[in-house]
């Protein structure tokens, strides 16, 4: 058996003196990506983004500027859609998630004026739009695509929005029609084909497949992943200053995963075989090895063909 590391999207060869050298400066463990946090960062992110808005609708108020800003939210769409061909996301799908979080805005905006004018409320602005609330607003919304483009595996499964119906609707405390709202768009995303090296440097996100069973290459200790194909990654994601997330995959569902996007490459361990060489590309071998038969002292003449051990 021919066992190596291997590159899924694109021919990533490390070497063993990279490896070396990390492990001389060796970080805490990394560990798997958790998809259920994943999710609970696109609602938190939602929320954070309609707190601003009082705000928001105190500075238009105090300026005399209308709720709604069309110019805007055409610029961020269509920025949005950009950002979509880029990261290999449906444009239209990825568009209809922020033209969500915009009529929320417009929504909220107008009833906190609403409020006001009803009351007749002193209306306080405790930051200017212009210098604190639109630059937040943007950090959200780059930060919103990339949590997207991360949980497009777990938005596409098929129990999506039963499972995680309850748990958003605690979590963000919205109405049962803006969390059905909500989970309407996020299940919406999907990928299309872009090249896959661009597509990683847009992201800045190289994400790893590993079974993480499989001594001394990777392996799952208590949440925990160690190995020489984790130590290797590690200092490819580095060199290449990307952010590095494992995906948890099988040995059994490796190569239907990697077809189904779950990650951009794979590691662990893996041998090369005609089915897997037919869809992926493989890097330069640093390591090949076989299986060794062991048995108790006194048996060895008992199991020393292959026949026998069979």
């Amino acid at each position: 058996m021919s066992c190596l590391r291997f590159c899924l999207a694109q021919c990533v060869v490390l070497t063993l003196g990279v490896w070396l050298l990390l492990v001389a400066n060796a970080q805490a463990a990394p560990a798997f990506a958790d998809a259920v946090a994943d999710i609970d960062r696109i609602v938190d992110l939602t929320l954070e983004r309609r707190a601003l808005m009082r705000d928001v609708a105190a500075w238009k108020w105090l300026h005399d500027r209308p709720v709604t800003d069309l110019e805007r939210e055409r610029e961020l769409l269509e920025r949005m859609r950009v950002q979509a061909r880029v990261l290999g996301l449906e444009p239209e799908a990825l568009a209809a998630f922020f033209e969500l979080q915009m009529r929320w805005a417009r929504e909220l905006q107008a009833q906190a004026q609403s409020d006001w004018r009803r009351t007749g409320a002193d209306v306080i602005a405790p930051r200017d739009l212009n210098d604190e609330l639109r630059p937040a607003l943007d950090r959200i919304g780059v930060e919103l695509l990339q949590a997207l483009y991360l949980s497009v595996p777990e938005l596409q499964s098929p129990a999506f929005r039963s499972r995680y119906e309850s748990r958003v609707g605690q979590r963000s405390g919205l109405s049962h029609e803006d969390v059905d709202a909500l989970l309407g768009v996020m299940a919406r995303q999907s990928r299309v084909a872009v090249p896959a090296l661009g597509r990683i440097r847009a992201s800045s996100v190289l994400r790893v497949g590993l079974p993480g069973d499989y001594a001394p290459f990777a392996v799952d200790r208590a949440g925990e992943l160690f190995g020489a194909d984790v130590e290797l990654v590690n200092a490819f994601a580095a060199q290449e200053q990307l952010q590095l997330r494992f995906v948890r995959t099988s040995w059994a569902t490796l190569i239907q995963d990697f077809q189904a996007g779950y990650f951009d490459m794979a590691a662990g361990g893996i041998s090369i075989t005609p089915e897997r060489a037919a869809v992926a590309g493989f890097s330069v071998p640093y390591h090949s090895g076989g299986k060794t038969p062991i048995v108790r002292c006194g048996d060895e003449l008992r199991f020393d063909t292959l026949d026998e051990i069979n």
